[in-house]
């Protein structure tokens, strides 16, 4: 798999607790909807659920990278 490395990123050793998800290079989520959830009217609302339970990784990643959270709107 070409996202993720070979070796540990410096500084970390081979044992590292985390030494697994160290190795990835990106994180991707996601789930199947079927067709009928697709042509929904309920699609935003199933999109925003979904959205709202990838929030606490997206934060945990951005936290990791030092970005700073995002202005609430």
């Amino acid at each position: 798999d070409e996202a993720v490395l070979k070796r540990m990123p410096r500084g970390f050793t081979e044992d590292h607790p985390a030494a697994r998800w160290l190795k990835y290079q990106s994180f991707v989520t996601g789930r199947m909807l079927t067709d009928r959830q697709v042509t929904s009217r309920r699609l935003p609302a199933l999109l925003e659920e979904d959205f709202k339970a990838m929030l606490p990784l997206v934060r945990w990643l951005n936290g990791v990278l030092g970005l700073k959270p995002a202005e609430h709107r």
